[in-house]
């Protein structure tokens, strides 16, 4: 009698320490996560341009010119961090060419991101867009006023004749031969050159 009187308290005990796990992981579930919104690298983003406008045309050293349409997307964003799951309005500038699939497609996006040293950042990445898979390859990260890897910060650059001041680039990586597409980009104007794959040097002439 006294080991069924044991067995039945144990039973108790063991149900009441699973209903307070449950509370405890329902509660935790009903928390909201940390939300970060964009304010540092807004004016470093081509708002007006894109507003303004409807098409971005670029040139190469011989005046052809290849145009590319002009959009923006914003959502909201979920992403994970060490301390665990955190949200971020991302803004998303599309240049999008329709025409030839030897010029990339690029996007421009302004986000927050969690890094290796344990800090939230607001980030642009200018992105290639792979054709045969349609996902976004990073080219060129900029943290404003930071440097970051691959990434340069030219305080006077002069580009198929045109002069500009503090634009970002990305250096190639060498063991990597097959991807030559580099990406020049200006605050606030996005992207105003690149070299594609084939190394042929594009700048911005113009928008429409």
């Amino acid at each position: 009698m006294k080991y069924t009187i044991l067995l039945f308290t144990l039973i108790l005990s063991a149900i009441a320490c699973q209903k307070e796990i449950d509370q405890l992981e329902m509660e935790q579930e009903n928390i909201e996560p940390e939300h970060h919104v964009l304010k540092d690298i807004i004016d470093h983003l081509p708002f007006d341009q894109f507003n303004d406008f409807t098409k971005a045309i670029f040139r190469n050293s011989a005046g052809v010119e290849i145009s590319f349409l002009l959009s923006i997307d914003e959502e909201v964003v979920e992403k994970q961090s060490d301390e665990g799951i955190f949200t971020t309005n991302e803004i998303t500038f599309k240049y999008e060419n329709p025409v030839s699939f030897e010029i990339p497609n690029f996007s421009v996006v302004a986000s927050f991101e969690y890094f290796e040293d344990l800090e939230f950042k607001e980030v642009i990445i200018c992105n290639t867009i792979d054709f045969a898979f349609f996902v976004a390859l990073p080219k060129l990260t900029i943290i404003p006023n930071q440097d970051y890897k691959n990434t340069i910060l030219n305080e006077e650059f002069l580009w198929l004749g045109e002069e500009y001041m503090n634009v970002y680039s990305n250096i190639l990586i060498q063991e990597n031969d097959s991807d030559k597409t580099k990406i020049f980009y200006q605050s606030p104007v996005g992207i105003i050159g690149f070299v594609d794959n084939s190394n042929n040097s594009w700048v911005l002439d113009r928008f429409e």
